[in-house]
């Protein structure tokens, strides 16, 4: 238990799925992450305009047998308009690897490519917080524009509105990478080797002025 939060490990993937389950039908709010048999392949179409239906795009993919699970357009977050580049997510399993063999959605030629790594950590579109995704997250909605209780769908003020972020209050969305608390702005510094040049009582000795030379006393000459 932390900051009124209750983290469980489960031993094993059967009990994460139970306690998942549990969660789920008692209505409870929580996030998860996904187990590896879980995990879903992402690519990209690219060639087709950016107002084709995605429904169209689903149906095309599995009348060639696959069993896409999600298609939705990539936008620009700078615009908010769409590119004509659509994201479509499939199960992790061995049929999924051919849709890359796919040149064709329905007459239109298509290239299909594996979705790029992000830069940045997940970051949860429900919640706004980072490392787990939206669809593993029950809990109660942050708006990525302005910080209200509800999805970004249901935005109920002006587009011109200014944004406020979730995080750290300041005028952008909760997803502008640039945001101070976005973990990849946190700079991190490997620990300098310990040496003389790092030590600071060594590098103190080192510029303290050199000391002057004594003078003899006269009354021990001979």
């Amino acid at each position: 238990m932390n900051n009124d939060k209750l983290k469980i490990f489960p031993p094993t993937p059967e009990a994460h799925k139970t306690i998942q389950n549990k969660i789920t039908q008692d209505g409870m709010k929580s996030h998860t992450y996904e187990l590896n048999d879980e995990k879903q392949t992402k690519v990209v179409v690219r060639g087709l305009s950016k107002d084709f239906d995605t429904t169209e795009i689903i149906s095309h993919l599995q009348y060639q047998g696959f069993a896409p699970t999600l298609c939705h357009p990539i936008r620009n977050r700078q615009s908010n308009t769409n590119f004509n580049i659509f994201l479509v997510t499939l199960p992790k399993i061995p049929k999924s690897k051919e849709i890359y063999q796919v040149e064709f959605i329905g007459r239109m030629r298509v290239t299909i490519e594996s979705l790029r790594k992000k830069q940045s950590p997940w970051q949860c579109y429900n919640f706004q917080e980072f490392f787990h995704h939206s669809r593993l997250c029950t809990r109660n909605p942050r708006c990525m524009k302005c910080a209200g209780p509800h999805r970004y769908r249901e935005y109920p003020k002006s587009k011109d509105t200014p944004p406020k972020c979730l995080r750290c209050n300041d005028p952008h969305t909760a997803n502008f990478t640039g945001c101070p608390k976005n973990p990849i702005n946190r700079r991190t510094f490997p620990e300098a080797p310990e040496n003389a040049w790092t030590d600071p009582s060594i590098i103190a000795k080192i510029k303290m002025p050199p000391t002057p030379a004594e003078e003899p006393n006269p009354s021990h000459v001979t």
